[in-house]
């Protein structure tokens, strides 16, 4: 979905639990929307107060990539409890990511060797913990992390997002 304004385009898994509540803050400073979900107010939420403080404003369980059409940035975004998870690595040269593993498993390029020490992880724990995951070269997004890339090349810098209090 994009924003209202066109800034941004989000592509997201979850639920925002206290969007009525954001839509209505919103509302208060004019904001007006067209339909009743989740993924609008939060879009108009980006658009209003920044990504970085809308994401501590949300509450819910979610994954999300946001594209940021004026700066150029993608936000990968993964929830403070790590309901929903988000994972991302490279196909060639092509960043890849995706909630489920199957997403980046049919990107053309994409290898799918196992990672060894991964595979301790599970035998070990029964999981794989972030920030590790089963592929070489894939990495699940820890919880309340914010991932911002400038480029599909580059390394992308790390947020923690805080609590919300």
């Amino acid at each position: 979905m994009t924003s209202a304004g066109g800034r941004y385009v989000v592509v997201y898994n979850g639920e925002i639990y206290n969007f009525e509540e954001i839509g209505k803050e919103l509302r208060a400073r004019g904001a007006t929307f067209r339909g009743h979900s989740d993924t609008e107010i939060m879009l108009a939420a980006f658009e209003a107060w920044g990504v970085e403080s809308a994401i501590k404003r949300l509450a819910g369980m979610f994954a999300l990539a946001l594209w940021d059409r004026t700066e150029r940035r993608l936000h990968l975004v993964r929830d403070r409890i790590g309901e929903k998870p988000l994972y991302v690595g490279r196909a060639g040269n092509a960043l890849v990511f995706g909630s489920e593993l199957k997403a980046l498993r049919v990107a053309p390029g994409f290898r799918g060797s196992v990672d060894r020490g991964a595979l301790t992880l599970l035998l070990r724990y029964n999981y794989v913990p972030a920030p590790h995951a089963i592929y070489e070269g894939v990495r699940k997004v820890v919880p309340g992390t914010i991932l911002t890339y400038t480029s599909p090349a580059a390394e992308p810098s790390t947020r923690r997002d805080a609590p919300q209090g």
